[in-house]
């Protein structure tokens, strides 16, 4: 063993690639971390049935309004919706922390 911990972290990462690589052949989806949890009061009641990504050209605004072209042209989709058992089809951005900063007037309101 090595004592260079960046030696270590390139053989655990090696092993966990290797074990996503047997999952993925076993047929089962492997383990995905999350990077951001939504507040109980925002989000689903119960399980999540489905989750679509929108078309980049068909983005939406915090009203729900599709955006003007000019906001999405040459974008990649950064919206998807999911649907779940609860009856609510929610939409979701991963710019979050760009439009609570401010920085997507055109998708949000900045949170203050």
């Amino acid at each position: 063993a090595s004592s260079n911990p960046a030696a270590f972290d390139a053989t655990s990462n090696n092993d966990a690639k290797d074990d996503d690589v047997v999952e993925e052949a076993n047929g089962r989806m492997p383990p995905v971390a999350p990077t951001a949890m939504a507040l109980i009061d925002t989000t689903h009641r119960r399980a999540v049935a489905d989750l679509v990504w929108l078309p980049a050209s068909c983005q939406v605004d915090s009203r729900g309004h599709l955006l003007d072209p000019e906001h999405t042209r040459g974008a990649p989709s950064s919206q998807f919706l999911t649907v779940s058992g609860d009856g609510q089809v929610l939409f979701w951005d991963t710019r979050y922390k760009d439009i609570a900063d401010g920085k997507l007037p055109h998708v949000g309101k900045k949170n203050y």
